[in-house]
């Protein structure tokens, strides 16, 4: 990163309700140049308090080649759309982001184009929520200001589109062109706590007091290839890159100090540990034939892997941490207090979705989750079934370069050992590996789709793998109006007009 990010909020009683500090939920990041090609991020700041404006109008970032300051709060609106104060109104529902026109002005972009895509990253948003100042129109007469304007060319927008394409390219880990290899799921982050049963959120990097930052990915079925590893000694980011692989997480409830695994838990064919006494009637995470199952299944069940956890957080979509709290006998320092956790949980599609939570930590940053926050955080995904792991400082995500993705703020930033790890694959680089074959890259494309009686050509994204062109199938049912259900039993689909 080549600029400085600082907050530097103008005050509650700024003249000209500049800071009305209404807190609000953004949907939307609104796009503005400054229209000033000689001011800097700093001028701008200190125009919004300077005594001699008697402009009713302001922004929550300003950034130029240097640096990037944070106007107003990221939970509060401002006065920047020129469209009212109706709740659908840019002002009501959007971030406002000036890009200063001075200076190096391709740096500022730059620039610009690493603060959004780290934006949009952070609410687990794409391209679609970006919006200009010109696509919010003036009530009264419809009024769109050419705003902003270095992007406008002409009314072709073309800077714009390249704009928008840069941040997209960066939002698919795709910083060379169209090239991808080895593409990995996204990690969303929200901060979140609940309040009388219903969730609410804070904005990313604002403390809240009682929020707890929440690290969320999902991992589509029939892409990726999952592992449980048990090896005494060892911690998950050894695992990782032990065994080249693209994520790892912590799962099981384990011993520190004799490092057992509690409750069942095979690799494959492999028995680690068995169920005794109270956990008999726990839970189980298994992968069967690549596909993922929340459940209470047999010892003997035929699985690549097992872990077991409680208690269960979600069943069949609906909340049932409470009652298993109480039937699984989880202790009250699990199931009473807030602390770090790793849960899990399946959707309906039937992929696998992993959540890691900080907490635990000496300020008061980040006060861990309740049980409940976590199962009205997984049904909020879409949750079917969800199931709670071992957290505290156990609780870790780790990436394929070995390092821990959630580990600064907690207690547990000293690594800890837990002896095992559920690692992530991806499943075609894999079985191209297990074959002899060479790693081949794989291409984003645009691939014309033609109708073969109406001649009608739609483009479609695409893969270009191994000299193959690969599209959803969902994508192309829907150019005949047709659904697609699939069937994880039976590893079908079936297509219906």
């Amino acid at each position: 990163m080549s600029y400085t990010y600082k907050q530097d909020h103008i005050p509650n009683n700024t003249p000209h309700n500049r800071r009305p500090a209404t807190e609000f939920i953004p949907t939307s990041i609104t796009i503005h140049n400054t229209g000033n090609p000689t001011s800097t991020a700093q001028n701008e700041r200190n125009w919004l308090t300077n005594p001699d404006n008697d402009v009713t109008a302001s922004f929550n970032i300003v950034i130029d080649e240097k640096e990037a300051i944070e106007c107003l709060p990221l939970d509060e609106h401002g006065w920047h759309s020129g469209d009212g104060s109706g709740s659908k109104s840019g002002n009501m529902t959007s971030l406002s982001i000036e890009i200063c026109e001075s200076g190096n002005y391709d740096q500022t972009i730059s620039n610009a184009i690493d603060l959004i895509a780290k934006m949009l990253k952070e609410r687990g948003w794409g391209v679609d929520r970006l919006k200009r100042h010109w696509d919010w129109a003036r009530p009264s007469d419809g009024y769109r200001k050419i705003c902003p304007r270095l992007m406008y060319d002409n009314g072709t927008w073309k800077t714009w589109k390249e704009f928008v394409k840069k941040i997209d390219n960066i939002l698919d880990g795709n910083t060379e062109g169209d090239k991808v290899i080895n593409k990995l799921p996204e990690i969303v982050k929200e901060r979140i706590y609940s309040e009388n049963g219903v969730l609410k959120k804070y904005p990313i990097n604002t403390n809240g007091g009682k929020a707890t930052d929440v690290r969320h990915i999902k991992f589509e079925t029939g892409k990726y290839e999952f592992k449980f590893v048990y090896e005494k000694g060892k911690k998950v980011s050894q695992l990782v890159k032990d065994h080249k692989a693209l994520f790892g997480f912590n799962a099981p409830y384990f011993n520190l100090q004799t490092a057992e695994i509690y409750g069942n838990a095979k690799s494959g064919d492999e028995l680690i540990s068995q169920a005794y006494g109270k956990m008999q009637k726990r839970h189980e995470l298994i992968f069967k034939d690549g596909v993922p199952q929340i459940g209470q299944f047999g010892i003997d069940e035929k699985v690549d892997l097992m872990v077991q956890g409680a208690p269960k957080l979600v069943s069949n979509g609906n909340l049932a941490y409470d009652y298993y709290r109480v039937y699984d006998e989880v202790q009250d320092d699990i199931g009473k207090r807030t602390c770090q956790r790793t849960f899990a949980w399946i959707d309906k599609n039937g992929d696998f979705h992993l959540g890691i939570a900080d907490g635990g930590t000496t300020s008061t940053w980040d006060i861990g989750l309740t049980l409940e926050e976590m199962a009205l955080y997984a049904k909020e995904k879409g949750a079917v079934n969800a199931l709670n792991f071992d957290g505290g400082g156990s609780s870790i995500l780790v990436d394929k370069d070995g390092k821990g993705v959630n580990q600064s703020q907690n207690t547990g930033s000293n690594e800890r050992v837990t002896n095992h790890a559920i690692l992530v694959f991806e499943k075609e680089l894999n079985e191209m590996s297990s074959a002899g074959q060479s790693t081949v890259a794989a291409y984003t494309s645009k691939i014309d789709f033609i109708d073969g009686k109406t001649g009608v050509k739609t483009e479609l994204e695409g893969l270009i793998y191994n000299d193959k062109s690969y599209i959803e199938l969902r994508e192309v049912a829907k150019l005949f109006s047709s659904k697609v259900d699939w069937n994880n039993d039976s590893r079908k689909a079936t297509i219906t007009k």
